[in-house]
């Protein structure tokens, strides 16, 4: 599944490159838009198809990978690292969090912890608007995996909580891309 994944993401620097290079150029609406990815390299679903449908982004896009770490918290003042991924002119920036197993994935307390801190990363935590990449499995694909454990994946993928709650977004200003994808 991931690999699949990976492969519809595609790299995140080429993507911001293609923006960058577009014609007529992309418009840019106001605000800001912070996109949650799993992986550092790939450009998330939900950034990609809202720019595919609308033809927008927003001024300044976020695109950022939450990282667990083997330790059990992270130091609030390391949280944080803003990534290279070049063309910085487009406002789009990568960020990685870094949390250990036992911290809470509080995404606006961590953004709004970095900004506070006085650190290069300004994010308006309060004004932005949160998309995540949501996966909706069928078992109509040709993956060589058994029936049965196709039903059993799909199974365990729909009892999982919801990604606004868990990283602790705000509901009226979460949006959720939801990507067909069968196994």
């Amino acid at each position: 599944m991931t690999d699949v994944r990976v492969e519809i993401e595609g790299p995140l620097e080429v993507f911001v490159s293609r923006v960058s290079q577009m014609e007529p150029p992309v418009t840019r609406v106001q605000g800001t838009a912070i996109y949650l990815n799993s992986r550092r390299h790939t450009a998330p679903l939900a950034l990609r198809d809202s720019l595919h449908r609308d033809h927008v982004i927003h001024e300044r896009v976020v695109v950022l990978s939450i990282v667990t770490t083997k330790s059990p918290y992270v130091d609030p003042a390391d949280r944080i690292t803003r990534d290279d991924i070049g063309n910085v002119g487009q406002g789009i920036v990568h960020l990685t969090a870094k949390l250990g197993f036992m911290d809470t994935p509080d995404v606006p307390q961590m953004l709004g912890a970095a900004r506070a801190a006085g650190t290069d990363i300004d994010v308006d935590v309060d004004g932005a608007f949160y998309y995540l990449s949501v996966m909706n499995l069928n078992t109509h694909g040709d993956s060589g995996m058994a029936g049965w454990r196709k039903r059993l994946y799909l199974l365990m993928a729909r009892n999982t909580s919801s990604p606004v709650q868990h990283f602790h977004l705000p509901p009226e200003r979460s949006v959720i891309e939801i990507s067909e994808v069968s196994i």
